[in-house]
């Protein structure tokens, strides 16, 4: 009877993990296609936008620029891309949990990328929701490139630093006299922050 009832609990585990591991992949498979359609969409505004100038040859001023990138914070306002870790991935305005499951998001009290003062992206290092961030503390040094599209044009930034502090420590987000930009992400299992300092090229 006993040998029974440790049987019947063994497969209910194993029921149990199996539910638990597809959960997870199912998520991730979400995630990563919805981040894809983001990616994709994107670009193709872009595309269209930068053609329409290029057609129409008319300059088209910053203010006007800067209005329409904020148009975009229900959704996507950039694209980041980190060659070192093979990554491509959509930018949501803001750092909420829901955006944070399938995009990287831009803390909306720093500035937009390439302007001057300190634009900073939160991302995740979770193998249950994505893994976006997941190269930065073993791949990422410095000299490495960071390059990132908006409405707005391309930059590039170059990493010059790369630390662990607290999670309290949100000076990290603090404004700047330069062009820099900060990766935010979550390491040793989620006790402290992973950060990434990058420096615009001119």
């Amino acid at each position: 009877m006993r040998r029974k009832i440790l049987n019947v609990i063994s497969i209910l585990l194993i029921i149990l993990g199996i539910g638990i591991i597809g959960g997870t992949l199912y998520l991730r498979y979400k995630a990563e296609n919805k981040n894809k359609n983001m990616v994709k969409q994107f670009e193709e505004r872009v595309k269209e936008s930068r053609n329409k100038n290029s057609k129409d040859n008319n300059k088209v001023d910053s203010k006007d620029m800067k209005k329409k990138e904020v148009s975009l914070s229900e959704g996507t306002i950039g694209i980041i891309q980190i060659p070192k870790i093979d990554l491509t991935v959509a930018i949501g305005e803001g750092v909420q949990k829901e955006l944070l499951r399938y995009a990287v998001g831009h803390f909306p009290e720093t500035v937009m990328p390439g302007e001057k003062g300190n634009c900073a992206f939160a991302g995740h290092s979770s193998y249950v929701y994505n893994e976006f961030f997941n190269g930065l503390e073993e791949n990422i040094a410095n000299g490495d490139e960071i390059l990132i599209k908006t409405m707005q044009g391309d930059f590039v930034y170059k990493v010059y630093d790369k630390f662990v502090v607290e999670p309290e420590r949100v000076e990290v987000l603090d404004p700047s006299e330069e062009s820099i930009l900060t990766l935010v992400t979550c390491t040793e299992k989620g006790k402290r922050r992973l950060i990434v300092k990058a420096k615009l090229k001119v």
